[in-house]
């Protein structure tokens, strides 16, 4: 079984995929949120993994009722900044293509499960044969309406059994922290079944476009420094004095993407002025390939809308993983 040198328990985050993004406020309806930031998680993980970096050693009780670091610290932000980069690339529009795509093709067109072993499984296998752990973009949704239920997770290894056909791909998902999990599927299987508490079943995957970035300086800051800092700056903006400083908010950098990887590994997003790099988006503003697709992996595969969406209070690490397993 072919693996690169990734472990969801060493490499990836000890806290869960329980974000919420404040996306508008309509009158009469209340406020338009999403929970989720599977993308984001999935890229910064990559990223530190590609500059020999470990994650930020923060775990989900290091967060209070919430389990994750909130809007305005430098993980955050970044894992937003993020989660957008993974809507901004080409392969991204198989989100809805392959959501309104059968699942048995036909002379005219491949369905997803022919994409996913013939094609889909040949690129992941060349990455991790090179060394490269990838994205991967899960789709269970069959209509533009179920977008939000799609997910991204990390592939870092495979098995294949050329006897049986049975083909499985080892994953770290965002929303089960520091377990092992497999997907798997059969010569006759229709899906794909995930190992994980959750038992979720994929009608396919593909392989995302993927490009590290150069990881801010002060992902790992104490949460009390980080909110006094902001504090800081939000006083000196309501003073008329708002500061200027060479890095974002959040500590980053706008530095060009390096050693891209997947189909579409050439392409790049440019400025409005014409410049290379990325514009960044506060956390909460609703930017995406299209409006729907931002949504995709939110909260264990789902999207949610409505003042409840952070609901939680009080909540321990097993009733917020209930919570969000009841939405499936």
């Amino acid at each position: 079984m072919p693996k690169v040198n990734f472990s969801p328990a060493r490499d990836g985050f000890q806290f869960g995929n329980y974000f919420v993004n404040q996306i508008a406020n309509v009158p009469g309806i209340g406020k338009l949120q999403t929970a989720g930031r599977c993308g984001g998680m999935s890229y910064c993980v990559l990223d530190h993994y590609v500059a020999g970096r470990p994650v930020p050693g923060f775990k989900a009780s290091d967060f209070g009722d919430k389990g994750v670091p909130p809007d305005g610290h430098p993980l955050a932000d970044y894992i937003y900044q993020r989660q957008l980069d993974s809507f901004f690339t080409l392969s991204a529009v198989k989100f809805v293509t392959w959501s309104l795509a059968p699942d048995s093709g036909n002379f005219l067109v491949h369905g997803v499960r022919e994409r996913t072993r013939k094609e889909e499984f040949k690129k992941l296998r060349e990455a991790i044969d090179r060394g490269m752990p990838v994205p991967l973009g899960l789709i269970v949704a069959r209509n533009l309406n179920d977008l939000g239920r799609n997910h991204q997770v990390v592939a870092y290894g495979y098995d294949y059994d050329a006897e049986t056909q049975h083909m499985t791909v080892y994953i770290y998902d965002v929303n089960w922290p520091g377990q092992e999990i497999t997907l798997t599927s059969g010569k006759d299987d229709a899906v794909w079944f995930e190992s994980s508490p959750g038992k979720e079943q994929w009608r396919g995957w593909f392989v995302q476009d993927y490009a590290p970035r150069h990881l801010p300086p002060d992902l790992a800051r104490p949460l009390a420094e980080a909110a006094e800092q902001q504090h800081r700056k939000a006083g000196c903006e309501r003073g008329g004095h708002a500061e200027h400083p060479e890095h974002d908010e959040a500590g980053n950098q706008d530095l060009p993407a390096t050693e891209p990887v997947g189909e579409h590994a050439d392409h790049r997003r440019h400025d409005d002025a014409g410049k290379g790099g990325r514009r960044r988006h506060p956390p909460g503003e609703g930017v995406g390939l299209i409006q729907g697709v931002e949504d995709v992996g939110q909260g264990r595969g789902h999207q949610r809308v409505g003042q409840d969406a952070g609901d939680g209070d009080g909540e321990d690490e097993q009733q917020r993983r209930a919570r969000h397993h009841q939405r499936r």
